[in-house]
């Protein structure tokens, strides 16, 4: 099957990519592109998805112009085929954000992060790590135009929702403490830069930032530790009693929210005639 072995493809291309391997990963997504074409027709869910991709790569080599082609066919493709509001289009709105914003287009930035937060919503709920990442999108395109109080405000939601889950993660073995807090540090050091602007701009809030800047520092600089030690605590409840089965239980419906958060994402990326 043609199209199980482009999914592959996308899959080892994913991985490439997020080791910054770019010149490993564009060829297998090219490849799988060529694959799906073939297979299903240009205009088909699938194509968008490599297409996304390819643009994912394209971008983070520095070739904006070529990567905004890409998003824009994938965007199409997929609101012809599945619909203006569909969840896989967060993230080709938040990869036509980034490059728009990288070419200095930041209030077209702000409408695709905006476009993305809301449909993230909708699909996923307000605690999603999705709708955390188009918070922080908004709050670094805010942040560039020196609109403070609404970089402060999308960056404060963004940011509690991590904290959020990784206290929700604390009492596990940790792989999801570790992953969110590690993965997105960037968050907390955006809190800091955009507290000490809005201490500078007003003086009466000069208390108020040092501490959202102490606070957000901790996190920023402490989240491998803290996940460090919540596998610690949990190590040491593996043993018998009411506790210890408490940790074991939570541990696995961590890991099982974990495998149908992934499936459901596999799922709704699908034309509704291929879901099951």
């Amino acid at each position: 099957d043609g199209s199980a072995v482009a999914e592959i493809l996308v899959s080892l291309g994913n991985l490439h990519l997020e080791q910054f391997r770019y010149d490993e990963a564009e060829p297998l997504f090219r490849r799988a592109l060529d694959i799906q074409k073939q297979a299903l027709g240009e205009d088909h869910p699938d194509v968008a998805t490599a297409l996304s991709s390819l643009a994912a790569v394209s971008r983070s080599q520095k070739r904006h112009s070529e990567a905004e082609q890409h998003y824009r066919q994938a965007l199409e493709i997929t609101e012809r085929t599945l619909g203006p509001e569909h969840p896989t289009l967060t993230t080709t709105l938040a990869g036509l954000g980034h490059v728009s914003r990288e070419n200095g287009q930041t209030t077209e930035a702000i409408t695709y992060y905006t476009r993305a937060l809301r449909i993230a919503e909708q699909a996923h709920g307000s605690e999603h790590h999705r709708v955390a990442h188009a918070l922080h999108s908004l709050a670094v395109a805010h942040f560039g135009q020196g609109h403070w109080l609404e970089a402060d405000d999308y960056g404060r939601r963004s940011a509690e929702m991590i904290v959020n889950t990784v206290r929700r993660a604390a009492a596990t073995s940790g792989p999801v403490a570790r992953h969110e807090a590690d993965q997105n540090f960037h968050l907390f050091w955006l809190r800091i830069k955009t507290a000490y602007r809005l201490a500078q701009a007003d003086k009466t809030r000069t208390a108020d930032s040092t501490r959202e800047m102490f606070i957000a520092a901790q996190w920023a600089r402490g989240s491998e530790a803290a996940a460090s030690l919540a596998q610690m605590a949990a190590r040491h409840t593996r043993g018998d009693g009411a506790h210890a089965r408490l940790v074991r239980e939570r541990q696995d419906l961590v890991r099982e929210w974990q495998r149908r958060d992934k499936l459901l994402t596999t799922i709704l990326s699908r034309s509704p005639e291929q879901r099951n």
